[in-house]
């Protein structure tokens, strides 16, 4: 199985932005949009999950270097299923909604609670968590954002549970 991590980022820029452009460049990520008045800078960053291939650590130092040079930053995260086979978390479902063109399972995994997107015409998935699984309240599943101290957190919970449904990557 394959997966990409999409980590999507906004907050207010206290360093020089042409810096961090070209450090998330060096990653694979890049500047979506940068205000030059309200200094608010909004980026991404793609991080792959393949079979045998850990996260570079390089990834991980740029990663925090740019967090920190934001101010009311906010994270948020989906993944991206390359080859999504139903069996592997169906079995895991809390809940399923199905339509015409695709279905929505809420899958609860050991770090968080995801919504599982399914577009039938495609084929693609897309996992998003939208709560720490240790809140027991279906109600309280709202942290569909995290502030960017939480991000390499959130995103070591997101491989975690990737590996723990799929293997070992």
């Amino acid at each position: 199985m394959r997966a990409v991590v999409l980590v999507e980022f906004s907050g207010v820029c206290r360093e020089n932005p042409v810096r961090l452009m070209r450090m998330l460049r060096e990653v694979g990520g890049r500047v979506v949009s940068y205000d030059s008045g309200s200094r608010l800078l909004t980026g991404t960053l793609r991080l792959a999950l393949e079979a045998g291939q850990g996260l570079d650590m390089g990834v991980w130092s740029v990663l925090e270097e740019l967090l920190r040079g934001l101010d009311g930053c906010r994270v948020w995260a989906k993944i991206v299923l390359r080859d999504y086979r139903a069996e592997a978390l169906s079995r895991l479902r809390t809940m399923k909604f199905v339509s015409s063109s695709g279905e929505v399972l809420v899958v609860k995994l050991p770090n968080y609670t995801y919504t599982l997107w399914v577009d039938r015409k495609s084929g693609s998935a897309r996992m998003v968590p939208i709560g720490s699984s240790s809140i027991r309240l279906p109600g309280d599943l709202s942290e569909i954002s995290y502030p960017c101290e939480k991000a390499l957190e959130l995103i070591r919970g997101l491989r975690d549970d990737f590996i723990q449904v799929f293997g070992q990557v």
